[in-house]
């Protein structure tokens, strides 16, 4: 754009200048014949035509230049104008954005805000939740601790209940065996009637005694249980700083547990030897049977 008016202002002055020369040429022309030779006066006639022509080229292309100028300025002020609309609209579009993205500022830190609150009671209800689930797994453990002690010391003395009649029944036992070995005839036809109620009552005793070892593998499997729960509960992190009592606590329990399983196996291996000795009387009254049939025979 500013190529072209400088180029039109040259050819205006180009324009001035041969009009100025054309006129400069004419004067020098109309002088005096005396004050001009001839042949000067034809080269500038010569001279003339040629300016006349370069001006009339020049006057042609001067208005076509202009339009050309006016037409340039005003695409150039159509376009400053859109290019101030568009400046106009971006700072105006750019303003909304920042005011859209301020209020999503706002309203992102608001709801951070009611998020973090939020959090945080939820922190502190798990913290009183977990507070109370702790008191109530201490409680649980005294609970099993107490219940243990006293299953244990229950199962102890009937033990030792059944210990101690194990040894009176063996004790009588033995006495009838010596006493047995020492009756005449009479006595053992006399041993033989009652011996009938008597293997009835033997084999009710043994079947109670089985149930009773059958009762205290129950218990015994129960207390395995309750020890292998309570060495669960040691396991809790929670519980981590009384975790070596809880394991003191559990190989007491294993000891009685160990303590209970000779104490079953005694009972049990008691049970088997008057079992024993209950079908050795029997084989003996069987024998005593055929003694007496072998009697009535050769009478």
């Amino acid at each position: 754009m500013l190529q072209k008016v400088e180029d039109l202002s040259s050819l205006r002055l180009e324009h001035n200048r041969l009009q100025r020369e054309i006129v400069a040429q004419r004067v020098t022309i109309q002088r005096p014949a005396a004050e001009r030779p001839q042949a000067r006066v034809q080269e500038l006639l010569v001279e003339v035509h040629r300016l006349e022509t370069q001006l009339h080229q020049v006057g042609r292309i001067t208005p076509e230049l202009e339009e050309q100028a006016q037409l340039d300025a005003e695409l150039e002020e159509y376009f400053e104008r859109q290019l101030t609309q568009d400046l106009e609209t971006a700072q105006s579009q750019s303003a909304n954005d920042a005011q859209q993205l301020k209020q999503e500022l706002e309203t992102t830190k608001r709801m951070s805000k009611i998020q973090v609150n939020l959090l945080k009671k939820q922190h502190d209800a798990a913290q009183r939740q977990y507070k109370v689930v702790l008191l109530q797994l201490k409680q649980d453990r005294e609970t099993i601790k107490h219940a243990s002690g006293a299953e244990i010391e229950q199962l102890k003395q009937e033990l030792e209940a059944l210990r101690a009649e194990q040894e009176r029944t063996r004790t009588k036992d033995a006495r009838l065996n010596v006493r047995i070995k020492n009756m005449d005839e009479d006595e053992l036809r006399g041993l033989y009637e009652s011996g009938a109620e008597l293997v009835g009552l033997q084999m009710a005793k043994i079947a109670e005694l089985r149930a009773e070892v059958v009762k205290l593998t129950t218990q015994h499997e129960t207390i395995l249980q309750r020890g292998a729960n309570q060495e669960l509960l040691t396991r809790n992190r929670e519980f981590a700083a009384t975790d070596a009592a809880q394991r003191q606590v559990i190989q007491r329990l294993d000891a009685e547990v160990e303590g209970l399983k000779g104490k079953l196996k005694l009972a049990d291996d008691q049970a088997t030897e008057r079992e024993k000795v209950m079908t050795g009387h029997v084989n003996l009254i069987e024998d005593y049977k055929k003694h007496l049939a072998d009697v009535k025979m050769s009478d």
